[in-house]
């Protein structure tokens, strides 16, 4: 294995989703990671070398974290980020190239659309025709075919 892109696929895992579905620290590091955007250089290929293999070569890669980079971005203490840092690392939510799993974005942009829905405001629905009329009140063509029925009839009772 040689690309990231293909370690990526290769070592997904929606199971370790459950290490931020309900911790904001760490979908803040794994958005912060995002941001901070590491100086990244993929290595070279190993012929031979397994995914997991692979990945610590490719973290590897980035060299030293500033961590108190991170944590000013993530807006949390330096000791709760590199925690977090690590179970992202090793859950490989979070990637060498400063980029998090497909699925950890998922659950974070849920989460903003959670938050940001009753801010959006609502459009207004259309208004509703009257059943047998119109937009302009008239009557449709089955509603003008009934009341030439109800008219006959009551002519003829009359």
């Amino acid at each position: 294995m040689s690309s990231l892109p293909i370690l990526k696929l290769a070592l997904r895992s929606q199971e370790s989703l459950i290490l931020i579905m309900n911790d904001v620290m760490a979908k803040r590091v794994a958005v912060a990671w995002k941001i901070y955007r590491p100086a990244f250089k993929e290595p070279a290929a190993k012929s031979g070398e397994d995914a997991y293999d692979s990945i610590a070569r490719f973290w590897e890669g980035v060299g030293a974290i500033n961590f108190d980079r991170l944590a000013e971005i993530a807006g949390l203490p330096v000791t709760k980020v590199t925690k977090a840092f690590a179970r992202l690392k090793a859950a490989n939510l979070i990637w060498p190239d400063g980029t998090m799993s497909d699925e950890a974005r998922k659950i974070i942009v849920g989460d903003i659309n959670v938050y940001l829905m009753p801010m959006i405001p609502k459009t207004p629905a259309a208004p509703k025709s009257e059943k047998g009329k119109t937009d302009d009140g008239k009557r449709t063509s089955t509603e003008n075919q009934k009341a030439d029925r109800k008219s006959r009839s009551s002519k003829a009772r009359v």
